[in-house]
């Protein structure tokens, strides 16, 4: 018995000319409406770019179904199949029922080929078969990898789709009632790539191009199932064939985007750019690593954005780019600010001409001292939008709706025009809450007929002797909301030792501060202390599987937490 599975595309779709008669099949349709839940990378920067928000109707996919303990790694491989295109933005795939938790691994705009060690194979059921028949999930993630950049003399992916993937845990198996995805509660697509961009707001420094960049990543999995980042193994530099042209160009000290592939910093084989630009009207080379603003150099991670911005140029650089090659990087004669977006991390409402974005709806605040009044940074906001300041207060605003706390930052509290040169407005949302007080509070945000609302809630600030935070949990008659979680993080680069995550049977993740769970379950532990201290958090949240739609539709995605320590 056969099950067709549905998937509804609601990003932008390549369509394919084929018979508009939907599937006939005497058993019950499976619907699984694919909806992307992805920040898109910011607005188009140039014309030179990857379809980045693109979705093919024709995705692959892979079951892989329960060995037995629950575990997403130890699932078997089960079978392949390729979604048939139909009308109407939808597109089939023929799958056989599982009764048992499967794992559904969706890999969509598929490349020409995918990778297994050094060897290419067609997508196809055939070699799907043959490669992982009886293979674990995390075999098969680890093996499949993307095509290989052996040499790259153009930009790659520039007009092409961008590989994509998703792993969706159907509870109960694959029957008549799985369901994966809604409007409302999205799936969330990765990308297999990261963005590069480079732009300058300096004086005097005109930017005319990204000549080349080194060590980068040569290859990369189709799925990272960890999350975990290898060092590369192979590392290849993007330059043309003719050294005397520009890798990318620059239109207005805005350079076109580069795409990549992840990859682990490196110290002893760091990767880096060589930038073309005019200082003072006389043309330099730069050589520029990959780096945050302390020069330490930077992990590149899938789906991410990384934007460098050159506010101020402070010396010539050098004549020729093989001078700059020879030469140490110029980070500190380029002042730059770096911002680095998980794509991922922001729930977004758009219309057709521009969007309005925020990097969480809920706000937790654990410190409601009598002393406090501290400001908080509730959430980012970004938009796109070009001509936000001729709107009247009535459709561009930032209000409290309820609740004893004020907006310090932006004030006024209007959003701001994206411009040319700033084709991407970004600002975070400073606010004040009563000291004291344990009031609740709400953040209305209005730009033309675009609204969202922000929940900023406060709790007791967590005691000296420490304290064990509980988010939906099924092995605690306590817990502080009822939110199904998927992730935990630490806001910090550096390790924090004072706060573990911890799964519902109480193990604690292999990165104490960051954890991804299955079953909504996660307990954050925070170790006792005699100097007062705080940090900020990050959780993801998802539908629970065991409610319906509707219960999940207003669910926060993203929830920033602060948590702020009492000393003994």
């Amino acid at each position: 018995m056969l099950f067709w599975l549905l998937f509804c595309m609601v990003s932008c779709v390549l369509e394919k000319e084929i018979d508009p008669a939907e599937p006939k099949e005497e058993v019950g349709q499976v619907s699984i409406e694919l909806f992307t839940r992805l920040r898109s990378y910011d607005t188009p920067v140039s014309r030179a770019e990857a379809l980045e928000d693109v979705v093919s109707k024709d995705p692959w996919v892979l079951v892989f179904t329960d060995a037995g303990d629950g575990i997403a790694d130890n699932a078997v491989f089960a079978e392949a199949a390729q979604a048939n295109i139909n009308v109407g933005n939808k597109s089939y795939v023929l799958l056989k029922p599982q009764s048992v938790t499967s794992w559904i691994l969706i890999l969509a705009n598929p490349q020409e080929k995918f990778y297994r060690g050094n060897t290419p194979y067609d997508f196809s059921v055939a070699n799907f078969q043959s490669l992982f028949t009886g293979q674990r999930l995390t075999d098969v993630t680890s093996q499949m990898s993307a095509i290989p950049l052996n040499t790259v003399s153009e930009p790659p992916f520039v007009g092409k789709t961008l590989p994509m993937s998703y792993l969706y845990k159907a509870i109960g198996g694959i029957n008549l009632n799985t369901k994966i995805g809604t409007d409302d509660v999205p799936l969330e697509l990765t990308r297999a790539v990261a963005k590069i961009v480079v732009k300058s707001n300096a004086a005097d420094f005109t930017l005319w191009g990204i000549h080349s960049v080194h060590n980068l990543n040569k290859n990369t999995v189709l799925h990272n199932l960890s999350g975990n980042l290898e060092t590369a193994a192979n590392m290849l530099s993007y330059i043309r064939s003719n050294t005397n042209e520009d890798l990318v160009s620059a239109t207005t000290n805005v350079a076109d985007p580069i795409y990549v592939y992840e990859a682990e910093a490196n110290s002893s084989a760091y990767a880096y750019m060589i930038i073309r630009a005019s200082y003072k009207g006389v043309q330099y080379y730069y050589k520029m690593a990959i780096a945050d603003g302390g020069l330490n150099y930077m992990d590149i991670k899938r789906n991410h954005e990384y934007e460098f911005t050159i506010v101020s140029a402070n010396s010539p650089g050098f004549a020729t780019y093989g001078d700059a090659m020879l030469s140490k990087p110029n980070n500190m004669n380029l002042k730059y600010e770096v911002t680095i977006t998980d794509i991922s991390s922001y729930e977004i409402k758009a219309n057709s001409e521009y969007f309005l974005a925020v990097s969480n709806r809920l706000c937790i605040i654990y410190d409601n001292t009598v002393s406090s009044g501290n400001q908080y940074v509730a959430f980012t906001l970004t938009t796109n939008c070009t001509y936000a300041d001729q709107f009247s207060n009535g459709s561009n605003y930032l209000k409290v709706a309820s609740g004893g706390m004020t907006i310090v930052s932006p004030s006024p509290a209007r959003i701001p025009s994206a411009t040319n040169l700033a084709p991407l407005v970004t600002m975070n949302v400073i606010v004040k809450l009563p000291a004291g007080s344990d009031d609740n509070s709400s953040i209305n945000i209005k730009l033309g007929n675009i609204e969202q609302t922000v929940s900023i809630v406060r709790k007791p600030i967590i005691p000296a002797a420490g304290a064990v935070i509980n988010y939906y949990t099924e092995n605690s008659s306590t817990y502080d909301f009822e939110y199904y979680l998927l992730t935990a993080k630490v806001d910090n680069s550096a390790n924090v030792p004072w706060i573990t995550m911890k799964n519902k049977y109480g193990v604690v993740s292999a990165d104490p501060n960051s954890i991804l769970v299955e079953d909504g379950v996660i307990d954050i532990n925070v170790a006792s202390t005699s100097s007062a201290r705080n940090q900020v958090i990050y959780l993801t949240t998802i539908q629970n599987p065991s409610e319906p739609q509707d219960d999940n539709e207003d669910m926060p995605r993203r929830i920033k937490v602060f948590l702020y320590q009492q000393g003994s």
